[in-house]
């Protein structure tokens, strides 16, 4: 459900026939016809567009393709819910901004849980997290899950950001013998080479 009281973002794919996603650009209306927002999708067919929940209840799009072809349809937006809470993050490098859309007296006994591959980085109360700006430079790399549960452990809302860190280990690959027989073993030397040569390189490693 959408959010009452709140402007959220809504994203959207073109299709073509093929199944393929078509470029597109176009424009989100009111029902009385005054336009909300100009769109044009940005990869693949896929774009976004934000909506007052409070201000319409209709919308109609109109989209163009690149081959021109236009489209004229009403919005089916799921409604508007005054129970529910979302759970929003703008990112900056390491630091996340989480913000919590929905009425504050729903707030009690909400927890934002951010956890890396099932390992804790943070539990808070929701009352604290209202636009606060976490440092998560310490946190793994890979998949980070910021997770809106109740006091029984249900989720109410999830995001998924990829922390990506700027020094990463070069890895040299050298054969022991460039002469393998066919289907027979091939033996490989890895060489994990870390930003300093006083720094160790420690982690979990796979290979394919």
């Amino acid at each position: 459900d959408l959010i009452s009281g709140f402007k959220q973002r809504i994203a959207f794919k073109c299709l073509g026939v093929d199944g393929l996603g078509v470029a597109t650009k176009g424009v989100v209306k009111r029902g009385d016809g005054s336009i909300v927002f100009h769109v044009s999708s940005n990869h693949l067919g896929m774009g976004s567009f934000i909506v007052d929940t409070d201000s319409c209840k209709e919308y109609i799009a109109e989209f163009t393709s690149s081959d021109n072809i236009k489209k004229v349809m009403q919005l089916p937006l799921p409604s508007s819910n005054d129970n529910q809470l979302a759970l929003s993050l703008k990112t900056d490098n390491a630091n996340v901004v989480c913000s919590v859309l929905g009425r504050e007296n729903i707030h009690k006994n909400k927890y934002l849980i951010i956890h890396s591959r099932g390992i804790p980085i943070g539990i808070y109360p929701v009352s604290i997290i209202k636009d606060r700006v976490l440092d998560l430079s310490g946190a793994p790399e890979g998949i980070i899950t910021f997770a809106l549960v109740d006091e029984l452990g249900n989720t109410c809302s999830e995001r998924l950001w990829f922390h990506r860190k700027e020094h990463r280990a070069a890895i040299d690959i050298a054969p022991l013998d460039n002469r393998v027989k066919l289907r027979s073993d091939a033996k490989i030397k890895l060489n994990l080479l870390s930003d300093s040569e006083w720094n160790s390189v420690k982690g979990n490693f796979s290979i394919s």
